[in-house]
């Protein structure tokens, strides 16, 4: 597994963007020159992924304090549910080898219209080492579920993370389950 910064004039632009737009719905899709822009300022990393096959898929990982946040992780559709999502999951900590590694992911939700999907997916990270944190948040008009690798959960330490990021319309609204108890 091979991680490549993309930056202008990225080879393999054109399959990113086309991966970027079938992997994330309209209310989690960023345009991808958008992303260009902002990994350009240095508020996140922006990887292409190369295995094989060759491109493989991308992620966009924010490294901040301690954590490493996994924003943005796509493999191509024909290339999914094969291992190479696993493997690059497995590279994360060598390339931030002091982070913990935190990824959201939509909550499951039976009256979901993906919800077997949302269900595999969070088998998919418990599988690869993650854990719930135990952190729930909303954003965007979807409900997300904090799981983490490698060590334990600091909501104020996200918190900084996101104010990190400069996204003034990116306005989380944090809670537990027992908030709804």
């Amino acid at each position: 597994m091979e991680f490549r910064k993309v930056e202008p004039g990225f080879a393999d632009m054109a399959r990113l963007d086309n991966l970027n737009r079938e992997a994330f719905p309209p209310g989690e899709y960023v345009e991808t020159e958008y992303l260009l822009e902002r990994a350009g300022q240095g508020y996140f990393d922006f990887w292409a992924l190369y295995d094989t096959p060759g491109f493989i898929g991308f992620m966009v990982v924010v490294p901040h304090g301690d954590l490493a946040y996994l924003s943005f992780f796509a493999i191509e559709a024909g290339l999914r549910s094969q291992g190479y999502g696993s493997a690059a999951l497995q590279e994360l900590p060598r390339i931030y080898p002091a982070y913990k590694q935190l990824v959201d992911i939509e909550m499951t939700d039976e009256k979901a219209g993906n919800n077997l999907q949302r269900v595999h997916r969070r088998g998919f990270y418990l599988r690869n080492g993650y854990r719930p944190t135990g952190q729930f948040l909303s954003y965007f008009g979807g409900s997300f579920e904090m799981l983490i690798k490698g060590g334990s959960f600091e909501l104020e330490a996200y918190k900084r993370l996101v104010a990190s990021l400069n996204v003034p319309e990116f306005k989380p609204v944090y809670f537990t389950k027992e908030d709804f108890s």
